[in-house]
């Protein structure tokens, strides 16, 4: 039903605001709780509790969002760190890699150079000198000297004395190779090898072969008993490692053979005069076999010839001199000992690498001097010490040798001590020619006369332009000679600035004043 009324506009109002009043207060429970502040105050409390809750949002945002970023970077620093460590370690894995593979490969007793099938396939590992053994003897010999030593010798000292042992049996020396051979070479180095006085055999020499080529000095002086076999044996086995001919005496010039199985560079045999004139070496024949045989020693010579291309030095001090007993062949033969030993001066002349040669006390004449000229001045430094039957006509030989080859010839440095005769004015003339061509003139111990100090003087007075002393020292240590040699001397190093003459005040000879010639100081 529809009930029509007709009401004024006023009451009209009042009702429209009456029902518009309680729909608010129905539908707004907000508005009506604060008291009817009105829509805009409501609206405005909603924006202020968003605004709030973005706020707090955005706080937590600030706070949490260093720590996600740390959670993600973090690890992914970490695994470029090791990735980058990884890269950069893959050239020193490699070196390290080769490192110990050529280590152990060093280490390894290697098949070519142990000849002895008992011990052909061991290595370091099969024999560890450190464990059981470093304690025991080496050598029945010697209780004293035990692997430890040995060892601790090669690490502090670099060498090996087995000098003096002249009872060290075959077997003990294959032992003592195998064992130093095995040892780490880094770490024990092997220097110097001293055999002197050892009594060495053909069959000792050769067991030891191996472990000789190992090290840089080797020592086979003295008293020994091994013979040209025994360095015919060296000599194989080091061609046999380094893969070369046998005979290199076809070569215009014969190199230094460099070789890293090789180590081999000084090879010294020293001997000492013996009170009744005799060597103690066993070179002398106990029988004649005939006329035209050789001695050994002469023999065992030729073959160290042939050792040379290895060598940057050779030092054979006494060794080439003739025993007081001749063997019976030398004696009915009548044979010169330069043509004996002609190899030795021969393979001389076809070398140049040659640091040191030293000759002291070998019997050296002027005939073994004109043989091996070439030679001589191809060494840097060479002793002739105590041969005193060079006369001044070798002496000349090697002046003019020496001038000859200028631009080629390697000898700066020649030593002549201990003469047994005065250095008269014919010696003299041709050392002071020698002023131009070397760097240094040892003559210790000479007796230096009147007649050599005149030379000298008028050597370093010279103004001849073709004749320009280089020599940088005159060693006249321990020489005889007069006070008025002695102000000589003294004048020229004053000219030359510097101790170009090298004397002692208390070797000066005092003569009586009628035996002064008064002439000392001029060039007459």
């Amino acid at each position: 039903k529809t009930t029509i009324m007709i009401l004024p506009k006023s009451l009209l109002a009042m009702i429209e605001g009456q029902g518009k009043q309680l729909w608010v207060g129905i539908f707004t429970p907000i508005d009506a709780a604060t008291g009817g502040l009105g829509a805009g105050a409501v609206e405005q409390w909603k924006m202020k509790a968003q605004n709030l809750l973005h706020w707090k949002t955005t706080l937590a945002l600030l706070c949490f969002l260093p720590l996600v970023v740390l959670g993600i970077l973090v690890p992914l620093i970490i695994i470029l760190v090791f990735v980058a460590a990884l890269v950069l370690s893959l050239p020193l894995m490699i070196l390290l890699l080769l490192y110990n593979f050529f280590g152990n490969c060093r280490n390894m007793i290697d098949k070519t150079i142990v000849d002895n099938e008992e011990y052909i396939d061991k290595d370091i590992e099969d024999l560890p000198p450190e464990i059981d053994s470093i304690e025991n003897p080496i050598f029945s010999c010697d209780p004293t000297l035990t692997l430890r030593k040995v060892q601790d010798d090669l690490a502090g000292l670099e060498t090996l004395d087995l000098s003096s042992r002249p009872e060290m049996s075959v077997e003990e020396l294959e032992n003592v190779t195998v064992l130093l051979l095995s040892l780490n070479p880094r770490r024990y180095k092997m220097r110097e090898l001293n055999l002197n006085d050892s009594r060495l055999t053909d069959d000792k020499l050769r067991s030891l072969a191996p472990l000789i080529v190992r090290f840089n000095i080797v020592k086979i002086g003295g008293k020994q008993d091994y013979g040209k076999k025994g360095l015919e044996e060296l000599r194989m086995y080091m061609e046999k490692l380094n893969g070369l001919p046998q005979d290199t005496f076809d070569q215009e010039y014969v190199p230094l053979i460099k070789s890293e199985k090789i180590m081999l560079r000084q090879v010294e045999i020293k001997q000492c005069k013996s009170k009744k004139g005799v060597t103690d070496l066993t070179w002398v024949n106990e029988e004649v076999k005939g006329i035209e045989h050789e001695d050994d020693k002469t023999l065992m010579v030729n073959e160290l010839a042939n050792l040379i291309p290895y060598l940057n030095i050779l030092i054979l001090d006494g060794f080439l001199r003739e025993s007081a007993v001749k063997p019976v062949s030398n004696i009915i033969g009548g044979k010169n000992r330069g043509n004996q030993m002609w190899q030795l001066w021969q393979k001389l002349n076809f070398i140049e690498h040659l640091e040191l040669l030293s000759l002291r006390d070998c019997a050296i004449t002027d005939r073994i001097i004109l043989k091996c000229l070439t030679g001589l001045c191809n060494v840097r430094k060479m002793d002739l010490s105590g041969n005193h039957d060079i006369s001044h006509v070798g002496w000349k030989g090697l002046v003019d040798t020496m001038r000859e080859h200028d631009g080629k010839r390697r000898l700066v440095h020649l030593i002549y001590q201990n003469a047994k005769y005065a250095i008269d004015q014919h010696i003299g003339e041709q050392f002071a020619e020698m002023f131009p061509c070397l760097l240094r003139l040892d003559l210790s111990l000479c007796q230096i006369s009147d007649e050599m100090v005149r030379i000298i003087l008028a050597a370093f007075s010279d103004q001849d332009p073709e004749y320009i002393p280089t020599i940088e020292k005159l060693d006249l240590s321990g020489c005889s000679f007069t006070e008025s040699a002695v102000q000589i001397f003294e004048e020229i190093n004053r000219r030359r600035a510097s101790d170009l003459i090298v004397f002692k005040l208390q070797d000066v000879v005092e003569i009586d004043k009628e035996d002064d010639s008064g002439c000392m100081g001029c060039c007459c």
